[in-house]
């Protein structure tokens, strides 16, 4: 079953020390002065992350910089007790590769891969909207090459990075060979963006709305419902 697990979620990062937020991934956010925010309304059981992209000054080696407070707020939806948690985000400067890899988060560094390419999906759709049919497959090309040389780096995730190059390597070429795409094609498409941008499994479009028209908070009660009907 589904459990309402926090409601009125609010993640914040100020950034410190000379840091500079720069966007939230994959889900809407604000960016004001030296503040990056992102709220989801309500938070069900299963995973969901935020992911801040920041730009850190150059330092020194074996120096240390604390680049950011990151502040997480909710409300306790059993008591309704606001909680607020705090955490220093530390950065250690290095100029040794081999020590970077070792350190390398690939379950952050694979999610900020599959939330870009829901952008490159709906930067592709937006092209061939347009005409821009032969843009659109250059562009997926070169995301495509990107990927590949990412899977190695990212351990359990190499074979969804695979799965991804090879789906745009796909698209690419059916952008090329038609000159655009068909509605079916266009929905999937859109489809696939919106369920990564929302951390959901993919659904099949069967109807002419797109999932994107539908609040993520709305379509995770209607999950909720549903299973609750199967169930009786």
């Amino acid at each position: 079953a589904v459990t309402l697990t926090a409601r009125k979620v609010r993640i914040s990062l100020r950034a410190l020390g000379g840091a500079r937020p720069a966007r939230v991934i994959g889900r809407p956010g604000n960016l004001a002065d030296d503040l990056l925010e992102a709220s989801i309304d309500n938070l069900y059981s299963g995973e969901k992350y935020a992911l801040f992209e920041m730009e850190l000054p150059e330092g020194e080696e074996g120096a240390q910089l604390e680049a950011a407070e990151v502040v997480l707020e909710y409300i306790d939806p059993v008591t309704g007790d606001t909680v607020r948690k705090s955490a220093p985000l530390i950065f250690s400067f290095t100029a040794d590769g081999a020590e970077v890899e070792k350190h390398q988060r690939t379950d952050i560094v694979s999610q900020a891969a599959l939330a870009r390419n829901a952008e490159i999906r709906e930067e592709a759709v937006r092209l061939a909207d347009e005409g821009k049919a032969q843009e659109a497959a250059q562009m997926l090309g070169e995301r495509t090459k990107q990927l590949r040389m990412l899977a190695p780096s990212v351990g359990t995730a190499a074979p969804q990075m695979e799965k991804e190059s090879g789906y745009f390597e796909d698209l690419a070429e059916s952008l090329l060979s038609t000159g655009g795409l068909s509605n079916v094609e266009r929905k999937e498409v859109l489809n696939d963006a919106y369920m990564q941008k929302t951390q959901q499994a993919p659904v099949e479009v069967v109807s002419g709305d797109l999932p994107g028209d539908k609040p993520e908070d709305e379509s995770e009660e209607e999950e909720k419902e549903g299973e609750g009907n199967a169930s009786k």
